[in-house]
C-alpha cells in the first residue's frame, strides 16, 4: 500500500505583512480561474488605481531605499557621554569603584547633578573626604526642602563617617545631617 500525503493546495502562502506577496493589504485574494463565480471581479480590480502621470518637471522623483544617519551634535554627544558616566557612578559597588567612577566623571569636566539624590548618596563612600563633604553639604540642603528617599542607606553610611571619618569636620558634618535627615515620625 503506498504512503499517502497530504494533499497539496494550490493558493500561494498567506503573509498579510508583506504585499509583494498576496498584494495589497486589506485586499481580498482573488479566486482562481475556473473556480470562482463566473461574475468575479478582474485581476487587480480592488488594486487602488495609479496616481495620473505629470508631465515634465513636474513627475515625482523615484523614492530610494537609503538610510541616512541623522549627524549628531557635539552637545549630543557630550551629553550621551556624561550619562554613560554618571549611570557608571549609580551601578558602582564599593568604595574604589564609586572613586573610579566619580573622578572619571568628574575628571571629564562634568558636574555632579543637583536633583539625583543616588548620586550624592554614592559619592558618601568616596575616598577623598572632601568629595564627602561636598555631598554631605548637599545632602543636608535636599534634607532642609525635601524628605530623603533612601533614608535607611543614608543613615548607614552616615554612622559609618561618624565612626570611620579622619577629619573631625567630616565626622560632624556626618552626624549634623543625620539628626537633620531623620523622618518627621522618628524626630520626636
Amino acid at each position: 500500500m503506498a504512503n499517502r500525503t497530504r494533499r497539496v493546495r494550490h493558493e500561494p502562502p498567506k503573509v498579510w505583512h508583506n504585499p509583494d506577496v498576496v498584494g495589497v493589504r486589506g485586499s481580498k485574494p482573488q479566486p482562481r480561474s475556473g473556480r470562482g463565480p463566473a461574475s468575479s471581479p478582474q485581476p487587480g480590480a480592488d488594486l487602488p488605481a495609479a496616481p495620473p502621470a505629470r508631465s515634465g518637471r513636474e513627475a515625482p522623483m523615484p523614492r530610494s531605499g537609503r538610510i541616512v544617519a541623522v549627524v549628531k551634535s557635539a552637545t549630543d554627544e557630550r551629553e550621551l557621554e556624561r550619562e554613560r558616566l554618571l549611570g557608571k557612578l549609580r551601578a558602582a559597588a564599593g568604595r574604589s569603584a564609586i572613586t573610579r567612577a566619580a573622578d572619571e566623571l568628574l575628571g571629564a569636566g562634568f558636574e555632579l547633578p543637583g536633583d539625583e539624590q543616588e548620586v550624592h548618596l554614592q559619592m558618601l563612600e568616596h575616598a577623598d573626604e572632601r568629595r564627602v563633604r561636598a555631598a554631605l553639604a548637599h545632602l543636608t540642603s535636599v534634607a532642609d526642602e525635601q524628605p530623603i528617599r533612601r533614608f535607611a542607606v543614608l543613615e548607614a553610611r552616615l554612622r559609618s563617617l561618624e565612626e570611620l571619618a579622619e577629619e573631625e569636620e567630616t565626622r560632624r558634618a556626618a552626624s549634623d545631617l543625620r539628626r537633620r535627615a531623620r523622618p518627621l515620625e522618628r524626630r520626636a
